[in-house]
């Protein structure tokens, strides 16, 4: 899959029966500021968590997110970061160890959870952003359909 193919298919994902907002490719802010592949805030006055996840398609890709430091400038924007790769791309030990993974195989499964951070909120210019621009990826369409595995990660969820 191509980076916005997986891109596309974690958003749908975090959508299908959650309590997510999700928005893609967007930046969280003025000019300069992270941008995320996939975004994520919790439609809740109790439980507010975001959480900010990088695609990577290839492992030099991965080593030089990682290297470079880039994921940290997340951490302003979310209680978590998470690296998503297809599974068997690159050993989970080349992830800080502070950030989640969630591997592509058959579907989307969390393979290490991320160490969360304490944010009260968001900066203003990010919850701006949101709003003027996430209003159009929350108006698609939500998908009728699930695929077995989204079905059964459903149920997983509501019933144990």
């Amino acid at each position: 899959m191509t980076h916005d193919e997986l891109q596309n298919d974690l958003a749908k994902h975090l959508r299908v029966g959650t309590d997510r907002m999700v928005w893609t490719n967007m930046q969280l802010g003025p000019s300069g500021s992270p941008r995320p592949d996939v975004f994520t805030v919790n439609r809740s006055l109790a439980g507010f968590r975001t959480d900010c996840y990088e695609i990577k398609v290839s492992l030099a890709g991965l080593r030089r997110d990682v290297t470079s430091g880039e994921w940290q400038s997340y951490l302003r924007f979310g209680h978590a970061v998470w690296f998503a790769f297809p599974r068997g791309m690159a050993p989970l030990d080349l992830v800080p160890k502070e950030c989640g993974v969630i591997l592509r195989g058959d579907g989307w499964r969390a393979a290490r959870k991320p160490v969360a951070q304490v944010l009260e909120t968001l900066p203003r210019d990010a919850w701006l952003k949101l709003l003027m621009e996430g209003v159009r990826d929350e108006a698609e369409p939500k998908p009728r359909h699930m695929s077995y595995w989204e079905a059964q990660e459903l149920a997983r969820k509501k019933w144990g």
